[in-house]
C-alpha cells in the first residue's frame, strides 16, 4: 500500500490523502488491533480529540496527542459516524473541519466494527463465565486478561466496579432471586460469575444512588478502576464484604456501620490489615482466641452480642439499653467476660482493644477461602 501511494502522488492531494486513510486503518484491521490502539493512532493522525461513544460499554476518548483513551462523552460540537447499529465514533477538531474529516471517521466507524468482538450467544452461560474467571483470577498475564476482557465486550480502559457478592443462598448453583433482584438494580451492563460460594459481578462505575440490597444479601463493592485492573479490584471487593453483616460494631462509621453494603474505600486501615495478615495469624492473637472461647460457652452467642454492642456504644448503660437488660445484669456479664478475656472492658484502652479483636474475629470468617478467587 505505501508504494501504491508513492506511485499515484501525482494525483491531487484529496485522493492522495484518501488512499493514505483507508491504508492507515486496513492495516489495524489485518492486524486485529485493539480498539485503544486505534483510537490513539487515529487521535494522533487526526490532530485532535476523537472517542467512541453508545452502545453498552462507557465512552471513550482520546486527546490529540494519542494516549491511553479515557472516560469521557463526546463535546457537542462533535462530528459523528456510525459504527454498528448502536454505537458512533467522533471527531472534535477546534476550528473548520478538514476535507477528510468525513472519510476518517467513516474507515474509524469501519474498523471499530470491524474489530469489535461479536456476542456469542450460543455460548453465553459457558463462555462468559469462565472468561471472567480469568479476568479475576491470579493466574493470567496482562496479555491475556486483556484478551478475555475484548470477548467479555469490554476494553481494558474501561472503568468498571467489581462487586462481591454473598446471600443465603449462596451455595446453590443457580442463581438466587435475591441476588438477581440485586444485580438488577445495577446498569444493565454487567457480567457475574459464581467463584466459590461468592458470586463475582464487574460493572459499570458505581451508581450515584446506592443500590437497594435485599434481605439477607451482603456485598463488598470495589473502587472504580480501569478494567485491566479488574483482578486487584476483585480482592478489594472481597475484603469488603468480609466487614459486611451485623457481626461488628454497627456503631463504626468506618465500616458503614455493619450494613449489608460495604465499600473498598471505607475501610481505611482495616483494608490493610485485612489483606496483608494471614486469617490464621490473626486468629492466633490471644483476644482473638478468648473471644472464640466466650462463643463455645453455654451463653456464647448472647455474649458476643453483648461485647459487640458494649463496643458499639459509648456507654454502659447506652449498651445496657440496646440490649434491654438492667444496668447492674449487664456489669455482672462482663465481669465474667473479663475473666476470660485478661482486660477491664469499660475503659478507653480496653474499648479500643475490644472492639479491634472482634474486628480481627471477623476476618478470620471463610469469605476469603482460597477458592474464591485467588489473590
Amino acid at each position: 500500500m505505501e508504494g501504491l501511494i508513492l506511485r499515484l502522488a501525482d494525483l491531487d492531494e484529496g485522493a492522495l490523502g484518501a488512499v493514505r486513510i483507508i491504508a492507515f486503518f486496513d492495516g489495524f484491521i489485518e492486524h486485529q488491533a485493539s480498539l485503544e490502539t486505534v483510537l490513539s493512532a487515529t487521535a494522533r493522525f487526526a490532530g485532535c480529540e476523537v472517542g467512541l461513544a453508545g452502545g453498552s460499554a462507557p465512552p471513550l476518548a482520546v486527546r490529540p496527542g494519542g494516549g491511553v483513551p479515557f472516560a469521557g462523552d463526546p463535546p457537542d460540537d462533535a462530528v459523528r459516524a456510525r459504527a454498528g447499529d448502536d454505537r458512533w465514533v467522533w471527531l472534535a477538531r477546534p476550528g473548520p473541519p478538514l476535507p477528510q474529516d468525513r472519510m476518517l471517521l467513516d474507515r474509524l466507524g469501519h474498523a471499530v466494527l470491524a474489530l469489535s468482538p461479536r456476542p456469542r450467544l450460543d455460548h453465553s452461560r459457558t463462555g462468559d463465565p469462565a472468561l471472567l474467571e480469568l479476568v479475576l483470577g491470579a493466574g493470567a498475564d496482562d496479555a491475556g486478561r486483556a484478551r478475555a476482557l475484548r470477548l467479555l465486550g469490554i476494553e481494558p480502559a474501561c472503568p468498571v466496579t467489581v462487586y462481591a457478592v454473598r446471600s443465603p443462598d449462596s451455595d446453590s448453583d443457580s442463581d438466587p432471586d435475591s441476588e438477581a433482584e440485586f444485580l438488577a438494580t445495577l446498569h444493565p451492563w454487567v457480567r457475574a460469575v459464581r467463584i466459590g460460594d461468592v458470586r463475582a459481578v464487574v460493572g459499570r462505575e458505581a451508581p450515584a444512588d446506592e443500590p437497594k440490597i435485599p434481605t439477607g444479601v451482603r456485598v463488598g463493592r470495589s473502587a472504580p478502576v480501569p478494567a485491566s485492573a479488574a483482578q486487584r479490584a476483585w480482592r478489594g471487593a472481597r475484603t469488603a464484604l468480609r466487614f459486611t453483616g451485623s457481626g461488628l460494631p454497627s456503631g463504626l462509621a468506618t465500616l458503614a456501620g455493619g450494613s449489608a453494603l460495604v465499600t473498598e474505600e471505607s475501610l481505611g486501615v482495616w483494608r490493610d490489615l485485612a489483606e496483608q495478615m494471614p486469617p490464621e495469624r490473626l486468629a492466633a492473637s490471644p483476644d482473638v482466641a478468648a473471644l472464640r472461647r466466650l462463643g463455645a460457652g453455654p451463653q456464647g452467642p448472647q455474649t458476643l452480642t453483648m461485647l459487640v454492642a458494649v463496643g458499639a456504644t459509648a456507654s454502659l448503660r447506652q449498651a445496657a439499653a440496646v440490649l434491654y437488660v438492667h444496668h447492674s445484669t449487664l456489669i455482672a456479664r462482663l465481669a465474667k467476660a473479663e475473666r476470660v478475656l485478661g482486660f477491664p472492658i469499660d475503659t478507653p484502652q480496653g474499648r479500643i482493644r475490644l472492639t479491634a479483636a472482634l474486628i480481627i474475629r471477623r476476618l478470620c470468617s471463610d469469605l476469603d477461602a482460597p477458592n474464591a478467587g485467588g489473590r
